[in-house]
């Protein structure tokens, strides 16, 4: 995929967002999925990678770039990311007045969480989307190991990329968290319920 751009799903989503910035040698990743209210399904929106050269770092502002532009033109929650590597582009997006949507995560204490419940979301098959070559051979790069309070993902090899599951995880957690389904004989979530998000 190009620049993250709606490619044909539904009309006006909300979505959640997922940035793993990387170090000056790691590739950094961002996702975007939202939940369908009519059937209760998950969908992969949009995603992008910044892959460093050994002559360049990732370009971060290209990064800021894609991530102004989707919180301008489309309806989006929340955006989750570490602050561990994320503090100037997170005081950039505050101070454009998007506080209110921007989560701040510790993958070191989260992953479990991100990772239980991407898990879960895969082994149901609650989750679909478009995926390139690219997108799976981060899948294919990482490990879980189950731990005392669940699974954790690791890379298999230091030098391959597995940001994209991150980020995934990360953004599929957030809209998981945030999604409720009220369904009784006169009312229906798809029908009745509108997100705060997509009104304002």
């Amino acid at each position: 995929m190009n620049v993250l751009e709606n490619i044909g799903f539904p009309e006006h989503p909300v979505l959640f967002g997922g940035v793993d910035i990387g170090h000056k040698s790691d590739t950094t990743a961002v996702t975007f999925v939202y939940r369908d209210p009519r059937n209760g399904h998950y969908f992969l929106w949009d995603y992008k990678t910044w892959v460093p050269t050994k002559q360049k770092e990732a370009d971060l502002i290209d990064v800021e770039n894609t991530l102004f532009r989707v919180l301008e033109n489309h309806n989006v929650a929340k955006l989750l990311f570490d602050p561990s590597q994320f503090a100037t582009t997170n005081q950039k997006l505050r101070s454009a007045g998007y506080k209110h949507k921007l989560v701040e995560v510790n993958q070191q204490t989260e992953n479990v969480a991100f990772m239980n419940c991407l898990k879960t979301h895969l082994v149901q098959g609650t989750v679909s989307g478009i995926v390139t070559g690219d997108f799976r051979a981060h899948f294919k790069y990482a490990n879980v190991r189950a731990t005392e309070r669940g699974w954790r993902v690791e890379k298999r090899r230091q030098s391959r990329p597995i940001d994209l599951v991150i980020s995934t995880g990360m953004a599929l957690w957030s809209c998981t968290e945030a999604s409720g389904t009220y369904t009784t004989g006169n009312f229906t979530e798809s029908r009745h319920c509108r997100s705060l998000a997509s009104a304002a």
